[in-house]
């Protein structure tokens, strides 16, 4: 069995359950034996969007005007260790490294972050960033990429070739792809070089 990696908790005390906590496997998100639509599954994933560097969720007018401001508090747990962050939903773009306390020791912004994450997770794919994955296939509503017509766009507007170049970039196979558009460009360059040279 491979190592752990994952989220491990999140934190905020404008929760009705303060402290979130993840397991190995798979984790879901439930609605009320009643059949509630109006409970905060939306916006819970929107949180772990926005835990592991996203920005939907500081922009959401609603969540300001009902919840204000607060901070919520995450750790990860990769190979046994815990690493622990803080990050306030109106200054969204620092995000805090923590004690085991979650007392703020150091900020990073959200790109160190992400960079970090991505090492972390072993991902670390050419041509592809640890947000262009997660930011893409987080599918829920308060994003634009909730259509499931068009289940591979990470925007609704997104050019079909885009969205199938991002797919292959995920399972890294996209060199040959890339290694042949750039030896395209190179023969139009020339193409056109010599078609300004023949008009003189």
């Amino acid at each position: 069995m491979g190592e752990l990696q994952m989220l491990y908790e999140i934190i905020c005390e404008k929760f009705k359950k303060k402290r979130i906590e993840f397991h190995d496997g798979l984790n879901t998100i439930l609605g009320s034996n009643t059949g509630d639509n109006s409970i905060g599954k939306s916006s819970f994933l929107l949180i772990i969007d926005f835990v592991f560097g996203g920005s939907t969720y500081a922009h959401a007018d609603d969540i300001i005007k009902n919840v204000g401001e607060h901070n919520i508090c995450f750790s990860f747990k990769f190979e046994n260790e815990f690493f622990f962050f803080s990050r306030e939903v109106v200054n969204h773009h620092d995000i805090w490294q923590c004690n085991e306390k979650y007392e703020k020791q150091r900020s990073m912004d959200t790109e160190e972050f992400c960079n970090w994450l991505d090492k972390k997770y072993k991902i670390q794919l050419p041509y592809l960033t640890f947000r262009n994955i997660v930011s893409r296939y987080i599918r829920v509503y308060g994003k634009d990429n909730a259509n499931e017509k068009i289940p591979l766009h990470s925007v609704s507007n997104e050019k079909m070739k885009d969205a199938c170049s991002a797919l292959l970039k995920l399972f890294d196979y996209y060199m040959p792809i890339h290694n042949l558009s750039q030896q395209s460009k190179k023969i139009q360059r020339r193409i056109k070089s010599l078609s300004k040279s023949t008009e003189i």
